[in-house]
């Protein structure tokens, strides 16, 4: 067993710690790392698997609505809008392509680059591949906007007091949350604040949304649920430390980590607290999770002492503890994955592999099948603070406030040639 990161630099819960930089009221909070929340889709979330590669042999049989991309923690991302037309494509482009790109990740070989602009540690990010849309938030209080064709920031988002440590957009409005104990929700038209909610005690470090609810976790341990049409709130309790990521399931569940060390299932409709997984040594920092296409109905009453099953097929989470652990949907650790030196604060998955980042400033590539380490990809200064992986690239944000892109695919279609 490892034991949990302390000493100089820490506050002795394992958090991390910056030189001479606090937020104001003694207790640093750049200390704790979050990952992106999940994105929020307009389509069903069962309506793809995380990392899946598509091959389109007839494109004419396709609606030009149906293009979808994963986004965030494996959710998809919004269609294309209605009056973007799909572009039909050769085969052969398209196969000499996928040649490439499986080749560059097989052997680590992406291009990387960097986008530059916020003052302080990105602790928050997502990535929108079909509008080529980057939002990132940052211990610098403001949220940066990044049309990614040009590598340009196109936005800066003042409005937050304190750090920004979770975001989730969709195509109509984008949600953020701040160790000012806020939460805004911003249109993404004139990205103008149209409503600040509060009540949690303490700052907002994690946030999911799907359809008209709104989950929010916090540094004072708990839960929140908000119905955003109705207004209505409700709280769960259960954690005893920070809750560093939530994600609701179908409208029905959510799932949490904590410091506390734990992974929790909870049923929003009795607020109660439905199962907790144990295994890790440290804080839970992140985790993913892979949905099914068809959740399997529950029997209306499982035998005696027999564990309610996830609603999700897999997750795989990172924690202080340095190790990276995937889940299977029976609640079983089924590997841990051994190789970071420090504290893992991130985590991404696809079908064939696992991304995860650390408080070392490195990124470990695994092997999905093996649970081998495939390759490491360094860049940042810091620690990388979150990550999200598309068929094509990865991208971090880090404590030197910079986003890293690894491009899988670095040339142009064009110049893509089955050689």
């Amino acid at each position: 067993m490892q034991k949990r990161k302390g000493g100089s630099g820490s506050d002795g819960k394992g958090r991390k710690s910056s030189t001479g930089s606090s937020d104001g009221d003694g207790e640093d909070h750049r200390a704790k790392k979050i990952k992106i929340d999940g994105a929020e889709c307009t389509t069903s979330p069962t309506d793809i698997v995380p990392g899946m590669h598509l091959l389109v042999i007839s494109p004419q049989k396709l609606d030009s609505n149906m293009l979808v991309a994963a986004g965030c923690d494996g959710l998809p991302a919004a269609p294309l809008p209605p009056s973007e037309p799909l572009r039909r494509r050769p085969w052969k482009e398209i196969y000499a392509e996928r040649l490439v790109v499986e080749r560059n990740w097989r052997r680590g070989n992406p291009k990387d680059s960097t986008l530059e602009g916020h003052t302080d540690s990105i602790m928050c990010l997502q990535y929108d591949e079909c509008r080529s849309i980057l939002m990132t938030g940052s211990f610098d209080s403001t949220v940066r906007v990044w049309d990614m064709e040009s590598r340009e920031c196109v936005r800066e988002l003042k409005g937050h007091t304190r750090c920004v440590r979770a975001l989730q957009f969709d195509d109509s409005k984008l949600i953020t949350g701040s160790m000012d104990r806020t939460l805004k929700i911003w249109e993404t038209k004139a990205f103008k604040c149209v409503r600040t909610l509060e009540g949690h005690n303490e700052g907002v470090i994690s946030l999911h949304f799907s359809g008209m609810l709104l989950a929010s976790g916090s540094i004072d341990g708990s839960i929140r649920v908000w119905n955003l049409s109705k207004g209505a709130c409700f709280a769960l309790t259960g954690h005893r430390d920070w809750v560093n990521k939530v994600q609701i399931i179908n409208g029905t569940q959510l799932i949490s980590c904590s410091d506390d060390t734990t992974i929790k299932l909870w049923d929003l409709s009795t607020k109660q607290l439905l199962r907790t997984l144990t295994g890790h040594a440290g804080q839970v920092q992140c985790f993913q999770t892979q949905i099914p296409h068809h959740l399997p109905a529950l029997p209306i009453k499982l035998p005696e002492g027999t564990p309610i099953p996830l609603p999700v097929t897999k997750i795989v989470s990172g924690s202080l503890d340095n190790t990276v652990k995937v889940w299977d949907q029976s609640g079983d650790c089924v590997k841990t994955l051994f190789g970071h030196m420090e504290g893992v604060w991130c985590v991404a998955f696809d079908s064939l592999r696992i991304v995860s980042g650390s408080n070392e400033g490195k990124l470990n590539v695994w092997d999905m099948e093996s649970g081998g380490l495939m390759y490491t990809l360094a860049g940042h200064t810091g620690s990388v603070n979150c990550c999200q992986m598309t068929d094509t690239k990865i991208l971090t944000g880090g404590e030197d406030g910079k986003v890293r892109i690894y491009d899988f695919l670095p040339k142009p279609v064009a110049q893509i040639s089955a050689a």
